[in-house]
C-alpha cells in the first residue's frame, strides 16, 4: 500500500501542494494559508532536527503510483526513558483509503523496534473521530482530554490524549501488527486523516 522514505527537499513541491489546502490545517498545526515556502523551510528544519536525534519525519509514498500522499512522523523525541509524539496528516486527494492507518502502523514499529523509542504520546481533537480511531487501532491508549500548547488552538479546542509504551506494543502488537486491516478505509474520511503533526515554517 505505501511505504515511509526519510523526508528530504526532494519532497517539498508535492508537501507544498498537499499542505496548502485548507482541510488540512482544520485539524493539524499545520498553518494556512500555507506559506508559499513553507514545505522547503519545514524540511530544512525536520532535517536539521533528525540529526541532533530530536525528530523524525518520514514521506508517505504510495507504492502502485510512487506518489507522495501524506507525512508523518514522530516530534519532540527526548528524555529517559526515550520518548516522542507521533503525527501524520493525509493530503486530501487520499482520503478514505486506509493510508492513515498503515502509516502509524509501519511508523510505530520503526521506533519502538529499530530506533529504539520506549514510548509515544499523541493527541487529535475531540471533534476528530477518525483519528481517534486511527490511534485506537494502531494500539494507543486513551489516558484523559487536554488542550494543545500550540497557539494555533484555543481552550475551546479540546483534545484527546493518547499514550503507547514498547511493552504494550510488544505484547499486544507484535504477532499482527503488519495484518492489513479491514475497516481501515471505511473509518478514515473526511478531514480525519491528521492528528495535531506540526509544521513550523
Amino acid at each position: 500500500m505505501i511505504r515511509l522514505d526519510p523526508i528530504t527537499l526532494a519532497h517539498a513541491a508535492a508537501v507544498q501542494t498537499l499542505a496548502s489546502h485548507r482541510l488540512i490545517a482544520a485539524t493539524s498545526n499545520v498553518p494556512h494559508p500555507y506559506p508559499s515556502d513553507g514545505a522547503a523551510s519545514w524540511i530544512r528544519y525536520t532535517i536539521a532536527q533528525r540529526e541532533q536525534g530530536h525528530e523524525l519525519n518520514f514521506a508517505m509514498i504510495e507504492i502502485a503510483s510512487d506518489t507522495l500522499v501524506g507525512v508523518c512522523g514522530v516530534l519532540n523525541i527526548e528524555g529517559r526513558p526515550r520518548r516522542g509524539e507521533l503525527g501524520y496528516w493525509v493530503g486530501v486527494p487520499y482520503w478514505g483509503r486506509g493510508y492513515a492507518s498503515a502509516a502509524a502502523r509501519h511508523l510505530v514499529r520503526h521506533v519502538f523496534l529499530e530506533q529504539g523509542l520506549d514510548q509515544l504520546y499523541s493527541s487529535c481533537l475531540v471533534r476528530n473521530p477518525a483519528s481517534r480511531r486511527v490511534l485506537e487501532k494502531t494500539g494507543f491508549r486513551h489516558v484523559g482530554y487536554g488542550t494543545h500548547p500550540n497557539s494555533k488552538w484555543g481552550p475551546q479546542d479540546r483534545f484527546a490524549l493518547f499514550e503507547l509504551t514498547r511493552e504494550e506494543w510488544l505484547h499486544e502488537s507484535h504477532e499482527d501488527n503488519s495484518t492489513p486491516r479491514q475497516n481501515d478505509r471505511t473509518t478514515e474520511q473526511r478531514s480525519d486523516e491528521t492528528t495535531t503533526q506540526e509544521e513550523r515554517v
